[in-house]
């Protein structure tokens, strides 16, 4: 009797255990994303960026992010576990001269991410539960 309730125990761990990896979603943060929202600026969007809205490229398989923070260009890795993210600190940068144009708002920010949601194309970058930023998914041309 101790073993066929063993046994059934056994069984069932492992079905729960089957079951709960299957409810784990792995979301692709792969591919080009634009800046659409930026609450934690203080300020309007357009004030902030005008035109020159900031964009990230994903390339999962190397752990790289590119891209530019409205007037440079930026390149570096990042880190990530499910749902978790991190920038590298040591980001490189271009030092384009913009006029009018503050990018180390967008940079502070990116710094401060350690979460991320993706939801109908759009990217959430966070920290802890506080929306930073918030990109669109740029379509393939």
């Amino acid at each position: 009797m101790k073993r066929l309730l063993t046994y059934g125990l056994l069984c069932t761990a492992t079905f729960l255990a089957c079951e709960s990896t299957k409810n784990v979603i792995t979301e692709s943060i792969e591919g080009n994303w634009e800046l659409v929202n930026f609450p934690s600026g203080g300020k309007e969007f357009a004030e902030l960026f005008g035109q020159r809205k900031p964009e990230l490229q994903f390339d999962e398989s190397n752990k790289k992010v590119s891209g530019t923070s409205g007037c440079n260009h930026i390149s570096g890795g990042y880190t990530r576990d499910g749902k978790m993210i991190q920038f590298a600190g040591n980001m490189i940068m271009t030092k384009m001269a913009c006029p009018g144009y503050d990018e180390t708002i967008f940079m502070d920010a990116l710094r401060k991410v350690n979460r991320f949601e993706i939801q109908n194309d759009q990217l959430t970058l966070m920290q802890n539960d506080m929306v930073l930023m918030t990109f669109a998914k740029k379509k393939s041309k």
